[in-house]
């Protein structure tokens, strides 16, 4: 798998990055700079979903262990990037007895987050705010043209169970969401 940067009047590969990475989930670029975020299936530990940046004119790359997301959207201002994570574990186990013998069933646990992240002068990104249960079994995450409301799209819906589509102000994910 690798990132490639292209000539956009030739479409000619200008610069080529290989990446260690299982497969891609999303990509989002910055308004205002040469930088490309791209999220990716990592590995199967948690977090099994993260991102990197690549800049585009040198194809150099820059990860963390805290840069996760399956899905991600960038403010149109570039001053910060928002992800969807979402991911299954197992949280444990319950016991069944049969008359034969015992049996151990696996219970798992999902996690649905929406996460800010700031970006500084250079669009590297530092973890900010984040809401932990912002649906189940999400399916990706919407930012509004304006930067004004970011919804995180799940089956469940927020509050969980409800079926609502909710939209937060990502300046202050503290604030009542819409619905």
């Amino acid at each position: 798998k690798s990132v490639d940067i292209l000539d956009k009047s030739t479409l000619k590969v200008l610069r080529s990055r290989k990446l260690p990475v299982r497969n891609f989930t999303d990509l989002a670029l910055h308004p205002l700079k040469p930088i490309s975020y791209i999220a990716f299936e990592a590995n199967v530990d948690l977090p099994g979903y993260q991102f990197l940046l690549i800049d585009e004119s040198t194809a150099e790359g820059r990860e963390g262990e805290d840069l996760i997301g399956n899905w991600i959207e960038v403010d149109p201002k570039g001053r910060w990037l928002m992800t969807g994570y979402r991911d299954i574990y197992e949280r444990g186990g319950r016991i069944i007895a049969n008359p034969d013998r015992w049996h151990v069933v696996p219970e798992y646990g999902s996690i649905d987050w929406l996460i800010r992240y700031r970006l500084d002068g250079k669009g590297v990104p530092s973890p900010d705010e984040v809401i932990p249960k912002a649906g189940g079994n999400g399916y990706g995450i919407r930012l509004s043209t304006d930067g004004k409301r970011v919804t995180y799209l799940s089956f469940v819906g927020s509050p969980p169970h409800s079926g609502n589509l909710t939209g937060w102000d990502p300046t202050d994910l503290k604030k009542l969401p819409v619905s």
